[in-house]
């Protein structure tokens, strides 16, 4: 009985390893560009936030100005724009805000255009309270990242 017992964890092992092997595979080749941020930076009544938006650092000239950063926030909400983010290639970001589209979450979405192929693209929101978010997608999407603004 013990030898059918441990002939199972046996194949369960090798099942869980074939799993993870390319699963870390993958991982590392991603993990493996090297990224690059902009980041614009605002207040939602009063509460710092900030939008990193990060593409592979040799493709920044791919990119076709501007990027969009759409801010959304609750109904009478009081925003102010710290700063706007220049990056590499004179790229930069233009941050609008749209009020009363939420009651409870401030979210961001971020569009970013490019004339070759879609490349991928990360977004990070942060807010004061400890939340972060990393939103992944390719050029040519829109990215939502969102979070409760509390």
């Amino acid at each position: 009985m013990t030898g059918i017992l441990r002939n199972k964890k046996l194949k369960l092992i090798g099942l869980i390893a074939a799993t993870i092997v390319p699963l870390a595979a993958l991982s590392v080749t991603f993990a493996g560009l090297f990224w690059s941020s902009i980041q614009p930076a605002f207040t939602v009544n009063g509460q710092p936030y900030y939008v990193d938006v990060a593409v592979p650092a040799d493709r920044w000239c791919d990119v076709i100005n501007p990027i969009h950063v759409s801010v959304y926030v609750p109904a009478g909400a009081k925003t102010e724009l710290i700063s706007e983010s220049k990056g590499p290639c004179g790229v930069i970001t233009i941050t609008t805000f749209y009020e009363g589209h939420t009651t409870e979450i401030v979210y961001a979405t971020v569009y970013v255009r490019t004339d070759s192929e879609r490349i991928p693209v990360q977004m990070e929101l942060r807010g004061n309270t400890g939340n972060t978010l990393v939103c992944l997608g390719k050029a040519a999407e829109t990215i939502v990242c969102r979070f409760n603004a509390d």
